[in-house]
């Protein structure tokens, strides 16, 4: 594609469930919350992100999982390009695809980087483009998130607490909502 131009992939069995592809730019994206849980792959040049006060550099072959409504903030360094692939992971698939593989995500980590997980992106791909059924995605993704959780490299910080469910934050979104033109 055209450079800096993003490129989609989304599944035909669940709505929301998609990679997005960037190809080479120089970005940087201020700090911002997307609802489903993220992974963003690094496929060249070094990306830099700031998350949870804390800040990595993060080389090519490289992963970053945001947990769900978490603030982040990342992209080019120094000006240099950097392209990626990121997978938006609607947080109510996470049940079925902990139940597939016995992964307890109850509680789950926010992982800030793992290094050399760009098989898993690899093999991820594949399967969900081949899919057939829901169930081979659900599969397909309980795999590569326990390989990525599993990882014996990079930093694993501890959760926040729950503030998502307090009633304060729900009556602020819709406000937000209700206002967002404004």
């Amino acid at each position: 594609g055209t450079a800096g131009a993003f490129l989609h992939w989304t599944s035909a069995f669940f709505p929301g469930l998609e990679f997005t592809t960037r190809s080479p730019h120089t970005h940087y994206y201020r700090h911002h919350v997307h609802d489903p849980l993220e992974i963003t792959w690094v496929m060249s040049g070094t990306a830099h992100v700031a998350y949870r006060d804390r800040h990595w550099d993060l080389a090519c072959g490289s992963g970053f999982l945001v947990a769900p409504r978490e603030p982040h903030a990342g992209g080019a360094r120094h000006g240099l390009p950097i392209s990626f692939v990121t997978l938006h992971l609607p947080a109510e698939l996470l049940p079925a695809i902990a139940a597939c593989r016995g992964l307890d995500l109850a509680r789950l980590p926010v992982v800030a980087t793992r290094a050399a997980v760009r098989p898993l992106l690899d093999s991820l791909a594949d399967r969900m483009q081949q899919a057939t059924s829901a169930g081979e995605q659900i599969e397909a993704l309980a795999d590569m998130l326990a390989g990525y959780l599993v990882s014996d490299t990079g930093t694993t910080l501890m959760p926040a607490p729950d503030e998502a469910g307090h009633p304060a934050v729900h009556q602020i979104r819709r406000m937000l909502d209700d206002a967002y033109e404004q």
